[in-house]
């Protein structure tokens, strides 16, 4: 091998680590430059959240019942007009100096703002305020600070909620003190337009609002349902912000029960139970009675609420009149089984379930055992004793006058709305909500002589000014005397409307009433001239 052959692959081995020192001693400089070293070190993002927002509840015309309205939140950093910042902030974890100090600085900071405003290094964005009250007591709200999650409908249908949730973020291109840099503009991301999705409820939001109103200042209860169960409304008072818990904790009249939900006496609308229990056995209507004043059973006397007594009445005369002997002794003659089962078909004693963790009490409706005793049988006649039951049962077992002896589970979800406005409906088991609990002709008569008490009765007054109505009211005895000595009365009326072709149900519950017709009339009014007004 020659010397010029030896000398190849050292002169190629030379011109390959040439090549490769040239772009590392060209790195060398750049690193030992100082600005370049600085400029690498300012640039890093800082990204500040304006808002999330969960998916939306809906009622049945899609009208939101959550996420109704907005509130504006901002955005400041460098170069922002301290003029324009003064007349933007409403709130901000800073004060107003402070907030224009770091505004000066160029920190981006969050502040409430008092509308929509854009200014030099001023954004603000609409974001929704969650609640807006309307269903609180369903719709539930956040779990206190100490714990996680939600109560209510937030927690039953919470994967969807948050599978719809979205949020609005800016991001600020910003130096080592996350001061902002001038010359770079915010990245804004908003993908909230997913809150549009949710879940629809059988809820009418008018009806549910004016139903809410006519509770103002009372303790209890409205529940409207359609003839084929869905639940309307159902209101529950006193009320509470659903935006501020903390502000309703230590009230005394207990703001975060559910009184749509929650069992109590019945009283005399368990009347309308035996007067089917009786046609079910085929006992006329015109079976007469002689009122006294007052009934002996085996030496346990129970009184009438016409202490001279009615005289002389038949089925529906006795409904009319509310007659406490002459149901007592209907009752004694129908027997505790037939009249047990009744109530049962009616729904009484058994637990209605709206929603994973959502469900109505199952109340007390008393056993075969219970009634061994005839006084006892007696008691239940009028709704007194041991039983219990919620506004939503009283409202299912009355809606069966609507829908002609049909029980019809009440429903409150209807399905499920995509970010598109795509309605997915849910599977409400079809059959297996419904059973007979009365034949068409016991409907019939029943409705016949539930009407009979709006137009002969205490509660005539009260009648719908759109179209008549038919119900049973109820002035129960609870046992509880309140503080300043009085007995404390829960007063009800169950009925449907208009009474010649019902299509609703309306409950209206008072806790501490005077009486059925007095304390719920009013109400049970003007929300059946809000229907005729409004749905019909």
């Amino acid at each position: 091998m020659t010397s010029t052959q030896n000398l190849r692959p050292a002169v190629a081995f030379a011109i390959v680590m040439i090549m490769l020192l040239i772009p590392t001693a060209r790195i060398a400089v750049i690193i030992s430059q100082t600005d370049y070293q600085d400029a690498a070190a300012a640039q890093s993002v800082y990204t500040v959240k304006i808002g999330t927002e969960r998916g939306t509840f809906y009622d049945r015309n899609m009208l939101p019942i959550t996420n109704c309205d907005v509130r504006y939140v901002g955005t400041a950093a460098y170069y922002s007009d301290p003029a324009a910042l003064s007349s933007a902030i409403y709130e901000t974890a800073m004060e107003p100096t402070a907030a224009l100090e770091a505004a000066r600085l160029g920190k981006p900071f969050i502040f409430n703002a008092l509308k929509e405003y854009y200014a030099d290094g001023i954004l603000s964005f609409p974001v929704f305020v969650r609640y807006s009250g309307y269903a609180a007591h369903l719709i539930g709200y956040p779990a206190s600070s100490e714990e996680s999650g939600y109560t209510g409908l937030e927690a039953a249908f919470s994967d969807v909620l948050d599978k719809y949730s979205g949020e609005i973020t800016v991001s600020y291109t910003v130096d080592a003190k996350a001061h902002n840099l001038a010359g770079f503009s915010p990245e804004i991301t908003d993908t909230t337009y997913k809150a549009s999705g949710g879940i629809v409820l059988t809820l009418d939001r008018r009806l549910q609002d004016f139903a809410q109103q006519q509770l103002e200042g009372v303790s209890g209860a409205v529940v409207v349902l359609s003839s084929d169960g869905d639940i309307l409304a159902a209101a529950s008072s006193p009320s509470f912000d659903q935006n501020d818990i903390a502000a309703s904790l230590d009230d005394q009249d207990s703001p975060f029960v559910n009184r749509v939900l929650s069992a109590y006496n019945v009283g005399s609308v368990f009347k309308t139970v035996v007067t089917t229990a009786a046609l079910e056995l085929g006992i006329p209507v015109s079976r007469t009675y002689e009122c006294k004043g007052q009934i002996d059973i085996n030496g346990v006397v129970i009184r009438c609420s016409r202490r001279s007594g009615h005289g002389v009445l038949d089925m529906k005369g006795a409904l009319i009149n509310s007659c406490n002997p002459y149901f007592i002794d209907l009752a004694l003659e129908i027997g505790a089984e037939k009249l047990l089962e009744t109530a049962r078909l009616m729904g009484f004693g058994q637990p209605i379930e709206l929603a994973d963790g959502v469900a109505s009490s199952a109340g007390n409706l008393p056993t075969e055992e219970d009634l061994i005793p005839p006084a006892a049988i007696g008691n239940l006649a009028i709704g007194q004793g041991t039983l219990l039951a919620t506004p939503l049962q009283i409202a299912a077992a009355v809606n069966c006058v609507a829908t002609g002896g049909i029980y019809v589970t009440p429903r409150l979800v209807l399905g499920e709305r995509d970010e598109n406005g795509m309605f997915i409906r849910y599977d409400d088991d079809g059959g297996e909500r419904m059973h007979r609990a009365m034949s068409e002709r016991s409907a019939s008569l029943l409705l016949e002589n539930m009407a009979a008490v709006f137009t002969d009765g205490s509660v005539s007054e009260y009648q719908p000014d759109s179209f008549p109505a038919a119900g049973k009211t109820s002035t129960a005895q609870t046992g509880i005397i309140a503080q300043d000595g009085h007995s404390v009365l829960q007063a009800w009326i169950g009925g449907v409307f208009p009474a010649a072709n019902p299509e609703y149900t309306v409950v209206v519950f008072v806790e501490d009433g005077t009486s059925g017709s007095a304390s719920c009339g009013p109400i049970f009014k003007s929300v059946c001239d809000f229907i005729a007004d409004t749905l019909m």
